[in-house]
């Protein structure tokens, strides 16, 4: 009965090899120290270092006032960010650095990336990696892709769908 009620509700579309979604990435590397009023810009964003509690009006405060210290500045980067951001996450990195990820999947998270600091760079102008999803209106859809059966997971649209892929059993 499960069965029956399964194949009831499945549907099925042409043989494409769905793909999920993929975030854009980004890595922004400090050799040195930063000084007060450098700032990091992501998307729209624009992180602000301050140690005197003064930041041009629009920008994010990143409160470095305990040290500007690479080291430092990272931690204090990543927590503005964390607290602040609407469009990415960021943790802390190997080393010296600040991994930042597009908050949804697709082509989307590819924003420009940019920097003042003198002693800090990003490894690209761009978080970059961001793959759209093949989209799919319903649970529970069935393709087949030789030689893989792809099941959809999670409806939605390029950037939140989910896909996984399957080999039939053979009895």
């Amino acid at each position: 009965m499960i069965y029956q009620e399964w194949v009831l509700k499945t549907k099925w579309f042409s043989a494409i090899t769905p793909v999920n979604p993929v975030t854009a990435t980004g890595t922004l590397t400090f050799t040195g120290t930063v000084t007060d009023g450098q700032i990091v810009i992501i998307g729209t964003e624009i992180y602000e270092f301050d140690d005197d509690s003064v930041v041009t009006g629009g920008h994010i405060a990143v409160d470095v006032s305990g040290g500007l210290t690479a080291p430092y500045a990272v931690t204090a980067l990543v927590s503005a960010i964390t607290n602040n951001s609407k469009i990415v996450t960021a943790v802390d990195g190997a080393l010296d650095t600040v991994v930042v990820t597009y908050v949804s999947g697709g082509v989307v998270g590819n924003v420009s990336t940019t920097t003042t600091c003198v002693n800090g760079s990003f490894t690209t102008g761009t978080l970059t990696g961001g793959i759209n999803g093949t989209p799919c209106p319903e649970k529970n859809t069935l393709v087949y892709a030789t030689p893989y059966y792809y099941i959809c997971t999670q409806e939605g649209n390029e950037s939140d769908v989910a896909w996984e892929r399957f080999t039939p059993a053979t009895y």
